[in-house]
């Protein structure tokens, strides 16, 4: 029995190679039913460089997604073997190809990849994503590749809002930390700063948002503008609508992630968390964020998750949330 293997490509903009290239020993030939040999080859595909529009901005426009088949056929010259399944195919399944980045490249856009937050260096953010994602049901805002939080890259990239013309992350955060005079976040005064992870020993308060204003889930993003969120903040109380909390150095030098008093408890039916914090750790944390969307080619509304270690011992579901982190 042999194995005979065919390859496609469609939606313009590729080629599939001159055939299957099997490997070395691996020939797709069976001489009997006791022949268990493996068979395995290559198929390559070859993207021509062209896009939806090289002439647009949007990624939408300078990517294409391409859909890739691999099919095969059986045969055998024995007369009197009957092959009750003579053709199989595998796809077609996409890959998408884009000139967004520096480099151009391709990748398979199902694909999920997860952005690990540094939480031995940067508990405080750590912890207050992890609350949020791991509290905040149904949602679990980037908990796993099964609850994704969606890129917005920059106005002039993303496609958001009614017209397409894009919406910037500013106004998202905006929105969630500043907002109106009453609803503006007052940075604690005991909120920790962290000098040392700066150059110039320097540091000061800042607003921690989760979901990250640089998405779709973002709840300072309208749904009337393309936001995900299930309830965004609104016109009237924005920001002051999610679960508030503080990190705060204790007299033993330890810190950790309180409940901010000044706001009503937590619910837990927010769907947007906000912090007061060190800007040290607020921005650092998230500061290899841009070249892990480069490495995954992370494009308008692709879908990452974020993982944080650390918290494995942690109960999410408990009525007062006590924990230590050991990451």
């Amino acid at each position: 029995m042999a194995f005979n293997v065919v390859t496609g490509c469609s939606n313009g903009g590729c080629t599939s190679g001159t055939g299957f290239d099997w490997e070395t020993g691996r020939t797709p030939s069976w001489s009997s039913g006791l022949d268990q040999h493996l068979a395995q080859g290559t198929a390559d595909f070859t993207w021509d460089g062209s896009v939806t529009n090289a002439a647009g901005l949007k990624d939408k426009d300078l990517s294409k997604v391409l859909s890739l088949l691999v099919g095969a056929s059986f045969s055998t010259d024995t007369p009197d073997l009957v092959v009750t399944q003579d053709k199989v195919s595998s796809g077609p399944f996409n890959i998408r190809c884009d000139k967004v980045y520096t480099s151009s490249g391709c990748v398979i856009p199902s694909y999920s990849p997860g952005y690990s937050m540094n939480s031995k260096k940067f508990p405080a953010a750590a912890a207050h994503a992890w609350l949020i994602q791991n509290r905040l049901a149904p949602e679990f805002f980037g908990q796993t590749p099964v609850t994704p939080l969606q890129h917005m890259p920059n106005k002039t990239r993303n496609a958001a809002g009614a017209s397409g013309a894009g919406r910037s992350e500013t106004a998202n955060r905006y929105r969630v930390c500043y907002g109106a005079a009453a609803n503006k976040m007052v940075y604690r005064t005991d909120t920790a700063l962290h000098p040392e992870l700066s150059g110039s020993n320097k540091d000061s308060r800042s607003c921690d948002e989760y979901s990250f204003n640089a998405t779709y889930q973002s709840a300072g993003m309208p749904t009337t503008e393309g936001g995900k969120n299930p309830r965004p903040v609104s016109d009237a109380l924005q920001g002051r609508e999610c679960v508030q909390t503080y990190e705060k150095k204790l007299p033993d030098g330890t810190y950790r992630l309180h409940d901010d008093e000044r706001y009503a408890a937590p619910t837990w039916d927010e769907t947007c968390g906000r912090s007061s914090m060190s800007l040290n750790v607020n921005s650092l944390s998230m500061s290899r964020f841009g070249s892990f969307a480069s490495t995954f080619r992370l494009l308008d509304k692709d879908t990452y998750w974020v993982d944080i270690d650390g918290f494995q011992d942690c109960d999410a579901t408990a009525d007062v949330i006590k924990c230590a982190q050991r990451p």
